[in-house]
């Protein structure tokens, strides 16, 4: 799949803009849950189910793992009245416990909350590749 963009700038002056437009272009060529020869499993990102305990809120998804032994880390973000912010982080990273990834969200706050993960392969400190993000729940 190629991929086109084409940005023209037209808020500035003409005098002030040499340059008015802008090519990117991006290509794949694997499935989207393919990545140097190894799959994740499952292919899609598993939705987090969230309990409140107190006044913070337990998050619980099954696992993803990758075809060829890479470690899978997982960015997890709260929408928050259309507000999202990483959660899980630091030394609340998530972990696995009876078979379900876990971690906790510290006092998140009142209101409609819902969750959503993507797992990732992290190299060299570089997201290398990831999954879309699961459906908020």
């Amino acid at each position: 799949m190629v991929t086109i963009l084409v940005v023209s700038v037209g808020l500035l002056p003409r005098s002030a803009v040499r340059v008015t437009s802008a090519l990117y272009l991006d290509s794949t060529t694997s499935p989207a849950h393919q990545f140097a020869g190894a799959t994740f499993s499952p292919t899609v990102a598993p939705v987090v189910t969230h309990t409140p305990r107190g006044q913070d809120e337990v998050l619980t998804w099954a696992p993803v793992s990758a075809s060829n032994g890479a470690a899978v880390t997982y960015v997890v973000t709260r929408i928050r009245l259309g507000i999202s912010t990483a959660v899980c982080t630091g030394t609340n990273l998530p972990t696995l416990n009876a078979g379900l990834m876990t971690c906790t969200d510290k006092k998140p706050g009142t209101g409609v909350l819902t969750y959503t993960e993507q797992p990732t392969v992290v190299r060299s400190g570089q997201v290398t590749w990831s999954l879309p993000p699961s459906t908020p729940n």
